[in-house]
């Protein structure tokens, strides 16, 4: 005769679907959490590590990579020079550090501070076109091992020479790119000894230079 009770013996099958909607929720959470991203995971998970690669400074230190693209610190005595400006753009979240003025006579910036955009496409650099070409010209540079694919399109107007440049380098979910324009008197409209300096400064600007300490200064909050 039936009492009305369970059998001990018989399984609980409601404990047994609430354990298992558990694991599955957890082994889920694990399976998309984006940690490419370098944030916490679901237990409060380090970011993601770099690898233990080391630069070679030129004091004879070295520096690792840090950061969330994994980038290699800044040298000792290579930072950002004090008298640069801060752009923020909060909606973007993004910043970097810009110099005011380029320090030049004969060379000027527009279009400045530089544009800044974040692509998620792969970092690519495909070198092609010539000086003059109404494309432009397009170069893989390198200063201190920090790739670069920089595009110069050059045209004259009233005397002077504007080159609009773009400068991407690889980041560790994609790629940035800075692009901004710079004018340039032309030389030969100057008699002597202006002509010569500026036709020396034109030779030794370094851009690439600017350009590197601005993209290292580059933060995605």
């Amino acid at each position: 005769m039936s009492t009305g009770k369970a059998d001990s013996g018989s399984p609980n099958w409601v404990f047994i679907g609430i354990g298992a909607l558990a694991l599955l929720t957890v082994l889920i959470g694990f399976t998309l959490w984006p940690a490419e991203r370098g944030g916490p995971g679901p237990f409060g998970s380090a970011p993601v590590a770099c690898t233990m690669e080391a630069k070679l400074c030129p004091d004879g230190s070295s520096v690792g990579r840090t950061g969330p693209d994994c980038e290699f610190a800044v040298c000792p005595g290579t930072q950002t020079p004090s008298g640069w400006n801060t752009f923020r753009d909060d909606f973007r979240g993004i910043s970097f550090r810009y110099p005011a003025q380029l320090g030049t006579t004969y060379i000027s910036a527009t279009d400045w501070p530089p544009a800044v955009a974040i692509t998620s496409a792969p970092f690519s650099c495909i070198e092609a076109g010539s000086e003059g070409a109404r494309a432009g010209i397009t170069e893989r540079r390198f200063v201190d091992s920090r790739e670069y694919c920089v595009t110069r399109v050059t045209e004259g107007a009233a005397g002077s020479i504007y080159t609009q440049y773009t400068y991407a380098s690889p980041r560790r979910a994609g790629a940035a790119t800075f692009t901004f324009t710079t004018r340039a008197t032309q030389c030969a409209n100057y008699d002597e000894p202006h002509k010569s300096a500026c036709t020396a400064e034109r030779q030794s600007f370094d851009m690439d230079g600017v350009v590197d300490r601005m993209a290292q200064s580059l933060s995605l909050e």
